[in-house]
């Protein structure tokens, strides 16, 4: 098994000869502005003398961007003459298109353009990163706990950081291009990672919590609440939006269906499970707050769950009829892990929680009968969660058992092209852990607790495996791929592009005037 550095195979790429090979686009642009008949006429469509032919087998084709727009000015007439002299012909955005969603180099890119390609797959990358800051948390081992909680806060200031900076980058996106966000929404892929960001909040919500209650922060507890309620406002949002333009926007098949359909329901099982830890540490406090969690939490992990279940049985006949996905996307099989490993240790841990928040409650109010009632069914939902979860872990491990045998079967002996779904390896290994941790926990088990060490590892050695390639992909910039940038509507790569040759060409002079002057 080989790495080699992924490489495009857009042509554009590989041998443009128009001058916008020697000097390339700037991105100081905005989709907004109009465009004007010399802007076209320099831009780097221009310098295609026909329409590019047809391809079946083109893949900017495979969603129908053959589509040739007409450029036309405010009067509503064509622009096809754009000067004397100059023969008349059609523009083709399908190069254009393949140019703004192909990876880039960093020597022929400025800054808006990575922030054009920025996708919220990326957040994937703080989902990985954080949760090792709770494994290393709960972690068993006392007689290591102040090492591993200070190697896991690490963790959990690079995670924030980064949280920082690719929230900033995607609005930044959605503002300065105006339409990629419903072009991506609308996009089959990349709708479902819209996922990433609450779970990548909810997990940063719960270490602030538990490294801040560890440490004695004043209000860390509460910060970390705030974060928890808006990663669950985003996680609702998230699973209700995605499924339902899946249902009146997208063009799916069962035989492209992968994993990646959970992303937009298990952000419900993530928040349930963080939520879980953020009760229990308010319930000696202010039980009323912790109770409103811990009720919020089972309805969020109870929704995720089911949706999950419900996708795991369409993917589950998928593999069944159509055989494993291809080696692209073969990562992908590490994502049952999540719902499985999220989903257990949210139950056992809020029945476990239940058994002191409920009878604190019905001692608050002892002229509740219901809250009386309500106490006597703690250890009862303590039990069954433990049971359910137990369950879901072994699952869990059937998944695991499935995806590591079906990624040795793709890349064995083969070159492994790394790209950002390398990042399934992480966090779904953590739930993991995570479900072990709380059964090892509910059990007082050295099994467990040994098998959740080892998972741990597993989970620190995945993260180094991805997080190398990823910080060489963006100094380099080879990981900026958006895809959804090829259905954009067939006026935008039009502006983007001409608007940017434009400015460029402007720089270009000034500078060439200042060295002269």
């Amino acid at each position: 098994m080989r790495f080699r550095r992924q490489v495009s195979d857009h042509p554009m790429l590989v041998s443009d000869t128009s001058d916008n090979a020697t000097h390339p686009p700037s991105s100081d642009s905005t989709i907004a502005e109009h465009i004007s008949e010399d802007e076209v006429a320099d831009s780097p469509l221009a310098g295609q003398a026909e329409v590019e032919p047809k391809r079946q087998d083109d893949p900017a084709l495979a969603h129908g961007d053959d589509i040739v727009p007409e450029t036309r000015g405010a009067n509503g007439l064509s622009r096809a003459e754009t000067s004397p002299g100059r023969p008349q012909r059609r523009l083709s955005t399908m190069s254009t298109r393949s140019r703004l969603s192909a990876t880039i180099e960093i020597n022929k890119v400025l800054l808006k353009d990575r922030i054009m390609r920025f996708t919220a797959s990326w957040f994937t990358v703080i989902m990985g990163t954080s949760i090792i800051n709770s494994l290393a948390y709960l972690l068993p081992w006392t007689s290591t706990h102040a090492g591993l909680r200070v190697f896991g806060l690490c963790f959990l200031i690079a995670s924030s950081f980064l949280f920082i900076v690719f929230s900033i980058l995607t609005i930044a996106r959605y503002i300065l291009f105006k339409g990629i966000f419903l072009v991506a929404l609308r996009h089959e892929v990349h709708a479902l990672f819209f996922g990433a960001i609450p779970m990548a909040l909810a997990t940063i919500a719960v270490g602030i919590a538990l490294q801040g209650d560890g440490c004695g922060l004043p209000g860390a507890i509460d910060a970390g609440a705030g974060l928890w309620w808006s990663s669950f406002l985003l996680a609702a949002a998230t699973a209700t939006v995605v499924p339902w333009v899946m249902f009146t926007e997208h063009n799916h098949s069962e035989v492209a269906l992968t994993a990646t359909w959970l992303l937009p329901v298990v952000p419900l099982q993530t928040v349930g499970s963080a939520g879980a830890d953020i009760a229990e540490l308010l319930a000696s406090r202010r039980p009323g707050y912790a109770f409103t969690i811990l009720i919020s939490s089972y309805i969020a992990n109870g929704v995720g769950l089911l949706l999950c279940l419900f996708i795991l049985t369409l993917y589950f006949q998928r593999l069944v009829l159509h055989h494993l996905p291809g080696r692209e996307v073969i990562v992908s099989t590490f994502l049952p892990l999540s719902p499985c490993g999220q989903g257990a240790a949210a139950l056992i841990n809020l029945g476990r929680i239940s058994t002191t928040i409920f009878p604190e409650m019905a001692r608050r109010h002892p002229d509740s009968q219901y809250l009386a009632l309500l106490a006597q069914t703690a250890l009862p939902l303590y039990g069954a969660g433990l049971a359910f979860g137990l369950m879901l872990w072994g699952l869990g491990i059937w998944w695991l058992a499935l995806a590591v045998v079906s990624v040795s079967r793709s890349y064995w002996k083969r070159d492994v092209v790394f790209n950002m779904g390398w990042w399934a390896f992480t966090f779904p290994c953590g739930s993991l852990c995570l479900a072990t941790l709380a059964i090892a926990e509910s059990l007082d088990s050295i099994f467990f607790r040994v098998i959740a060490t080892m998972l741990a590892f597993l989970v620190l050695f995945t993260w180094l495996l991805v997080a190398v390639p990823t910080s060489y992909g963006w100094a380099t910039g080879s990981v900026f791929i958006s895809p959804s940038l090829d259905h954009l509507p067939p006026i935008l790569p039009v502006r983007i592009s001409a608007n940017s040759r434009k400015r460029h060409r402007a720089l270009r002079h000034a500078r060439l005037r200042g060295h002269k002057g």
